[in-house]
């Protein structure tokens, strides 16, 4: 079927402030439609979407942003056309269904994500329920150097309609103002650990004998730390920052291995606002992709550090350093057993769904920023009846941040995990009439005005070492304090 999206072209693309003008007028001229979308979208000229996001830092309007890996395509979302959500695990699964009809015959794109637990949060999480998808009044869609202004209706009355053509009037004149100036480095106050040292390897010897006796194999333990800044967090410019100090071209993962240790791939990057509190992080973990029946997903787990960051510059000592530790990755017996757990798991919870799986041989490497991790995807064809609904209940949470098996693991943590994790380790994507991305909600934190919750996770497995896991949680918060320019954090 043909999408039906009001596209406008022009012989070349309009500059942003004449598309937009543009697309209000023609969205003037169409006649109220109840319950329906109204889309209309035109080319134009590319665009610094996170720094057009943090302009509208003091408007009360909500903004999302989800970036596919290596900064392939980009969706940057502001206000909100029509948004679904959800309190409990059952109708969070909902979403997917009436999501999709509402945007038939279009490119309309949702933003958004849920929770580890299923549940709504409370405290510092009171913003986020278990479940919610936005669909943007203004999407601006890129993909390499082009770029997509989409202007979005979707009203239950009259009333509505207007007061979303309102805002959208106003949205164009808050973006004409002058560029935010980035103010840099934002000192800490205070930090403070959700738990210290010593419990945390109390917690991971109960895993440790769990495992000795046969009731788990594998637990992912999360820790939080809650930052006190010197002043609010522009969480859109912190993003900004961190993108530009990291962008490489696309790389093809097939030649990320052992082999070829110098490649380096970069991850999801998302913030997703919702009333006072944004979510955000660059997450290195796919959870699936789906288009049409056809499914691509990952094992990804087993981490070591970096001793370089394998740039133009690095020494040949750091680039043969990092590479002995790529060595141990790929042949350490924790390592290779922690990987293996979630890539029989992912496989066995696909099975039943698919009508072929496909895993790929022998696994790779990912060199992130600071970590390495092993990877291996892996690849499915779905029964023709099989939607997300049955994707995202069979998959999520994944091993690699909740543990195997699944039941018994999700136990353990709500018992001995002392804080919540609200959407960290849940997921954040987009949902279109026939794609779904959905990456897992890893290297993340949430922020509300000058705090910051910040969050890790390591897997612990036979042979797991208290110390050791401890030094890879900071291993993992280190790419999040230096993009927020903070040394790196010290044990405690």
């Amino acid at each position: 079927m043909r999408k039906q999206n009001n596209l406008f072209s022009a012989f070349k693309p309009y500059a942003f402030s004449d598309g937009f003008q543009f697309l209000l007028q023609r969205l003037a001229a169409q006649s109220y439609k109840a319950d329906k979308l109204v889309r209309v979208t035109i080319e134009i000229e590319p665009q610094d979407s996170l720094l057009m996001l943090s302009k509208l830092d003091a408007m009360s309007v909500d903004r999302c942003y989800f970036s596919h890996r290596n900064y392939v395509h980009s969706i940057a979302g502001i206000g909100t056309a029509v948004s679904l959500s959800a309190s409990t695990p059952e109708a969070s699964l909902d979403i997917f269904a009436r999501a999709q009809a509402i945007v038939a015959g279009t490119d309309a794109v949702w933003v958004g994500g849920s929770a580890f637990t299923g549940q709504s949060g409370n405290g510092h999480w009171q913003d986020f329920p278990a479940a919610r998808y936005v669909l943007p009044l203004l999407e601006l869609s890129q993909r390499h150097d082009s770029c997509q202004l989409s202007l979005n209706l979707y009203a239950h009355n009259y009333a509505t309609w207007q007061s979303q053509l309102l805002l959208l009037g106003l949205l164009r004149r808050a973006l004409r103002v002058e560029n935010p100036r980035d103010q840099g480095t934002n000192s800490v106050v205070e930090r403070n650990n959700s738990l210290s040292y010593q419990d945390w390897a109390d917690t991971v010897n109960q895993v440790i004998g769990k495992i000795d006796v046969g009731e788990l194999d594998k637990v992912v333990l999360a820790r939080e730390v809650k930052l006190e800044m010197q002043r609010d967090v522009d969480v859109f410019q912190l993003l900004r920052r961190f993108t530009l100090a990291n962008s490489v071209e696309a790389i093809d993962r097939s030649h990320n291995s052992v082999n070829n240790p110098g490649s380096s791939q970069k991850g999801y990057v998302f913030a997703l606002e919702q009333g006072e509190s944004i979510f955000f992080g660059c997450s290195p973990e796919r959870l699936y992709q789906k288009i049409g029946q056809r499914l691509t997903t990952e094992a990804l787990a087993g981490t070591v550090g970096r001793a370089c960051n394998s740039g133009v510059g690095a020494s040949n000592l750091s680039n043969d350093q990092d590479n002995n530790l790529a060595q141990a990755l790929m042949f350490d017996p924790k390592l290779i057993l922690e990987h293996r757990l979630v890539a029989q798991a992912i496989g066995k919870s696909i099975a039943p769904l698919a009508m072929h799986v496909s895993t790929r041989a022998k696994p790779d490497i990912v060199k992130l920023g600071s970590v390495q991790h092993r990877f291996q995807a892996i690849s499915a064809v779905l029964m023709p009846s099989i939607g997300d609904a049955e994707v995202y209940k069979n998959l999520h949470p994944t091993p690699a941040v909740c543990g195997y098996p699944r039941l018994q693991a999700q136990r353990f943590i709500a018992q001995t995990e002392h804080f919540q994790r609200g959407w960290y380790s849940g997921t954040v994507g987009l949902i279109s009439e026939e794609r779904t991305e959905l990456a897992v909600a890893i290297r993340s934190g949430l922020c509300r005005g000058k705090e910051l919750w910040l969050y890790s996770g390591v897997g612990i497995v036979k042979g797991s070492e208290p110390l050791m896991e401890w030094q890879e949680l900071e291993v993992k918060l280190t790419a999040m304090l230096s993009a927020l320019e903070v040394a790196e954090p010290q044990l405690s």
